[in-house]
Order: C-alpha cells, then structure tokens, then sequence
C-alpha cells in the first residue's frame, strides 16, 4: 500500500503518461468526473456496477463491492438515486466509486478533492490511506487543506445593497405528456449581495447549491441582469471561437467589439479565434470566467469557479478581484457576485460574506 502525491501545471499529461505505462494493472480517474459516468443506469448503485458487469463479475459479488465501496466513501444516501439528478460534488464521488471499485493495483486520480466538502475530503483521503494497491493523486496546484480558514478575508457589508426575492432552487425532470415532475428541492434562501463585494454560498454537497444558482438565472422578478458561469464551463460552449464564445450573450453591451475582446482575451494568453472547446480546461475556465464578467451584469454566479482553473488559479482570482474593485467606464459600477466554493484558494482580497444554506 502506498499514497504518492503530485503536484504540477500539466497534471492531466503526466497522469496519463503513468497510466498508459502501467496498464493493465491502473486505472485512471480525470479531472472532469462527468466522462466517467456512462448514464445508461438510472440508480447510483447501478453505474458503480457498470465496470463490473464488463468484467463478468457474478451479481451477488458485484453487490457486495459496490455496497462496500459506497460505505466507505459515504454515500448511503445516494441508494436508488439516479445520477443524472446528482450534484457536481456527489457526480465526483460516484466517479470514484467507479474507479475504485474495480480494485486495480494502481488507481491514478487527478484533482481528487474538487467540489468536495470538507467532511467528504477526510473520508475520501482515509479511503485513499487504506487503498490495498499504490493511489497516485495529481493535484493541479497545492492540495487544498481541509480546513477553510475564513480569517483572512475582508468581512463584506459595504457595498451597495441589491434586494432579490426569497428563492427556493427546484430541479424538474420532464415527461411525455404529462407536467414536469420536481425531483429535488433546495431550502428557501433570500440572497443579500452587494455591488463589489462576494456573497460566499456554503453548505454540504446536494443541499441545492448550484440549483438555487441556476433558479436565480431564470427568476421572473429579480431585477437585475445576471450572468452565470456553471461548473462546467463545456455546457455553456455554443460558439466557434474564444471571441463569440466570450461576447455571445452580451452583443447589445457598449464595450463588446472585436477589438476589445480581442485585447482581454490576448492579455491571458487566449487565441480569439480558437474554438473554446479546443483549449486547455484551464484556460477555458479562464475564457469562461472572462464571459461571466462581460457586458456590466449587476449580479455574477460563480459555480464552483475554481475547478478545473489548475495552474491558473491565481489569474482567476485577478480576474474576480479586478472586476469587483474597478468601476465599469460606461456605468460606473462594479457587479455583486454569488459563488459556492468548498475550497478557501478560490477567494481573492475582496469583501466577503458566508451565507450557510442548511
């Protein structure tokens, strides 16, 4: 048993290169946990058997690795759920369960703790201690600790008040003929963000984060403009190059024309006409970030914007710092930002205020 931990700016590269000279003894879990679900099953416990099944392991013992490894990673309350209806946090776990139950003498995981809380973080880390084989975990930048520390950060309170409506998140699955059904709902929670400052969304992975986020951005009386990055930055990609990809939703804003698009994406090292899905995920989260911010919206959502950002967690953070201190010239304001975060790295010298959604 060993637990060997890396850490580097091409971590995806060099866990790759270790896989494909390990095989077939390794096994090999990416940054992005979306591409280890198969969504052929409809329960959790069902997709964690998937690898087996392919392996012609007999049914009683697929049951008993897939209900031992679920134990061991905490993720009882996940029985019978379908993992399309699953949280980024909750979708990181499964992937691992994945991967780990399959039992391979090597298991290779990249960015490990990304959208993980921090009770899951110990349970996860002790699941790797105890690993009967070597675990290699690359970390793109320094491995987060696993307690946040809130204690360096400017306490918010300032900043121009932007009132919103008492919101409860709500997830709906559609169905032939028949209304949408709601198969989750997120406690009611009434935001209070203010123009400069960031508005810290905290809570367990599943409570409703990222849904209240996303109810937000269709809410019918909320007043303000809002723009949202999701946690993956691939499922907001409609466009052709990093420029369109940037300006898409903001084509009426006085600052968005080629030229300026083209001097914001060049001073990070971006290709205007590249297409955004042909770019590093972590300059994509950084493009991505670029479009959260564009076109002076009053209110940004930040979903988990540090995953996936790697080596370029700290142009993020400028980013997010440079937006919320400098006045836009042609409305001569700063937005408000809303984010969930489990990792304290993410958040920059600005205002800051937690809001615990329980």
């Amino acid at each position: 048993m060993a637990l060997i931990t890396r850490t580097g700016t091409e971590i995806y590269a060099d866990a790759v290169a270790l896989y494909h000279a390990e095989k077939p003894s390794a096994v090999l879990l990416n940054p992005d946990p979306h591409s280890h679900i198969s969504y052929l099953r409809t329960t959790v416990e069902e997709e964690i058997a998937f690898p087996l099944e392919q392996r012609g392991m007999a049914r009683a013992e697929m049951h008993e690795a897939v209900m031992g490894i679920m134990s061991r990673l905490g993720m009882e309350s996940l029985v019978g759920k379908n993992p399309q209806h699953l949280s980024g946090g909750h979708t990181r776990l499964v992937a691992l369960a994945c991967v780990l139950v399959i039992g391979a003498p090597i298991v290779i995981v990249c960015d490990p703790f990304h959208g993980l809380d921090q009770p899951t973080r110990t349970r996860v880390q002790e699941v790797f201690e105890h690993y009967p084989g070597t675990v290699y975990l690359y970390h793109s930048h320094s491995p987060v600790p696993h307690t946040i520390s809130t204690s360096s950060h400017i306490p918010g309170g300032h900043g121009e008040l932007l009132v919103l409506p008492e919101i409860q998140g709500t997830h709906k699955r559609k169905r032939l003929l028949r209304s949408s059904e709601i198969v989750f709902s997120s406690p009611k929670v009434r935001f209070e963000p203010r123009r400069g400052e960031i508005l810290w969304l905290r809570g367990k992975n599943g409570v409703g984060k990222s849904t209240l986020l996303h109810t937000l951005t269709t809410h019918p009386k909320l007043g303000f403009t809002v723009n949202m990055a999701m946690q993956r930055p691939q499922d907001q990609v409609l466009e052709s190059t990093v420029r369109e990809f940037i300006c898409a939703q903001n084509q009426t804003a006085p600052s968005c024309g080629e030229e300026s698009i083209d001097a914001l994406t060049r001073r990070y090292g971006l290709d205007p006409d590249q297409h955004p899905l042909d770019l590093a995920p972590a300059d994509l989260r950084i493009a991505h970030m670029l479009k959260a911010f564009y076109g002076q919206p009053d209110i940004v959502l930040l979903d988990e914007p540090e995953v996936g950002a790697g080596a370029r967690i700290g142009e993020l953070c400028e980013i997010i710092e440079h937006n919320l201190s400098t006045p836009h010239p042609v409305s001569g304001t700063v937005p408000a930002v809303i984010m969930t975060s489990h990792q304290d790295v993410v958040l920059p010298k600005v205002p800051v205020t937690q809001l615990v959604v329980e």
